[in-house]
């Protein structure tokens, strides 16, 4: 399984009520706070190493 279909199982409600699909995330997409940190943080988690910020 890859690191991103792993993120979007994680994320997957959060990302659903902003209508943001994590498929089609370029630079200039919109997404509140705490969206944008329950990304990184799981990033961190799946990779094992901080998410940029």
């Amino acid at each position: 399984m890859k690191a991103i279909a792993r993120i979007r199982m994680r994320v997957l409600g959060d990302s659903v009520k902003e209508g943001v699909r994590l498929g089609d995330v370029k630079p200039d997409t919109r997404c509140s706070p705490q969206l944008l940190n329950k990304i990184r943080v799981a990033a961190s988690e799946i990779v094992g190493k901080p998410c940029p910020v």
